[in-house]
């Protein structure tokens, strides 16, 4: 069988891997300010998939023709595969129809049409879950499902193949300016997070779920290898909705890549209360080079009301203060209107973030994801069904003690003040051209 993943990109940047794979977007305000930290934010950054990496390289180990494209209409394919996301959509939606209307098998994957099924319902068939069993099937049976299909999840992680990134224009991908070198890629070592935040996306049925997973250690390293040896790979980024929240795995794979030799830059995503000192020293030896952290807000009531567990204050600020002694970047990520923010936990947030002076920071929008226990709790007050906007920044819901427009403004706030601090232009300026 032909089988075509088809990359649907529209005039808006999406990047439809983060946010659990619902899909996000980024823009730091309406202002001059704020479009030109939106354009240095995006000029550099794409980047890959992981499920068409999988399932692409799947059908092509099962003896399928399988090619990537962008924004065509295949007419030689026996299907199509597409990801639709939340913030891109409408524009999917209309390449489904236009698939259609040229008799093209369409299915769809990703965590939103798992969750809207009814969206999508032009498509043939819908993968619900983790789409790699049900393409498993499907390569090996040749027989395509119809309907909405179930993708129970993968028990064992080393079950999936290296992608094969020759399939993919591996030399466009950049993760500038976290990950400097290139060429680059992500790798995902585990799936699942233990952790309850009621706004989570990665914990929602429709997607990794709350049961942590893990790849072995030999088999991660077989990968870093071979994406060396085979694709000159010299960066990447660890998709782990929590790198470290097993702390000695972490270590056993940090001693093995120094064990290896393997020399590449290395970033992940973890939360501050899952790193120590010595965990940090060992990563850094492995060649980690970045570490985005989940701050969220300054309050621990805010926090605990959302369901996210508090990291002690001072222990944030030891990790991060120790990450920048070894020149590690850190890159904090927080959430502006979460359901009990008022005006002052805002303003707070956004003064703890600058007393924080990370790397990086991004200030996103609360936004109820569908499948998420936040998108049940307050569904209500949702005021929009255009999910094209729910893309955390453009507000959605009638907040409790903010309008609409203050979370607007409190965002760009948030943004402009943040890098436009003679602080962190001293430290930015030191760290990337005197050290």
């Amino acid at each position: 069988m032909k089988v075509v993943f088809l990359e649907v990109e529209s005039k808006r940047k999406i990047y439809r891997e983060y946010n659990g794979g619902y899909g996000t977007s980024f823009n730091a305000g309406r202002s001059f300010l704020g479009k030109a930290l939106t354009f240095l934010r995006t000029s550099k950054e794409k980047f890959p998939y992981m499920p068409y990496a999988y399932g692409a390289t799947i059908f092509k180990q099962a003896g399928h023709d399988v090619s990537i494209e962008i924004n065509t209409i295949p007419k030689d394919a026996d299907f199509v595969i597409m990801h639709c996301s939340m913030p891109n959509h409408s524009v999917e939606k209309d390449y489904i129809r236009k698939l259609k209307e040229q008799g093209i098998i369409v299915g769809v994957i990703g965590p939103f049409p798992s969750t809207k099924p009814e969206l999508f319902n032009e498509a043939d068939f819908i993968i619900s879950g983790e789409p790699e069993t049900i393409m498993m099937k499907i390569s090996k049976e040749k027989k395509i499902p119809k309907g909405l299909v179930y993708s129970p999840p993968l028990e064992d992680l080393d079950s999936l193949p290296y992608p094969d990134w020759s399939l993919f224009p591996i030399n466009e991908y950049s993760c500038h300016p976290i990950i400097n070198k290139k060429p680059f890629t992500f790798v995902l070592s585990s799936r699942g997070c233990m952790y309850s935040c009621n706004y989570c996306p990665y914990i929602s049925e429709s997607n990794y779920g709350r049961k942590f997973r893990v790849r072995s250690v030999k088999n991660v390293i077989g990968e870093l290898k071979y994406l060396k040896d085979r694709f000159n790979i010299k960066g990447i980024l660890f998709r782990d909705p929590v790198f470290s929240l097993d702390k000695n795995r972490v270590k056993e794979l940090c001693n093995a890549i120094i064990k290896e030799n393997i020399d590449i830059e290395i970033g992940c995503e973890t939360r501050l209360d899952r790193l120590d000192k010595d965990l940090i020293d060992i990563m850094y030896k492995a060649g980690f080079r970045a570490i985005e952290v989940g701050i969220e807000s300054s309050s621990p009531e805010v926090l605990r009301k959302s369901k996210r567990y508090p990291i002690e204050l001072k222990h944030q600020e030891d990790m991060i203060a120790h990450c920048d002694k070894l020149g590690i970047r850190v890159i904090g990520f927080y959430v502006i209107g979460l359901e009990y923010d008022t005006h002052e936990t805002i303003q707070s947030t956004i003064e703890y973030a600058k007393k924080l002076n990370t790397d990086f920071a991004n200030f996103t929008i609360c936004t109820p994801i569908p499948g998420t226990e936040f998108y049940e709790n307050i569904k209500s007050r949702i005021f929009t069904d255009n999910y094209d906007l729910y893309d955390n920044f453009n507000p959605t819901f009638h907040h409790y003690n903010l309008s609409s427009e203050d979370i607007i403004k409190y965002q760009e706030k948030a943004f402009i003040s943040y890098y436009l601090r003679l602080r962190y232009i001293y430290k930015y300026i030191i760290k990337n051209f005197f050290v």
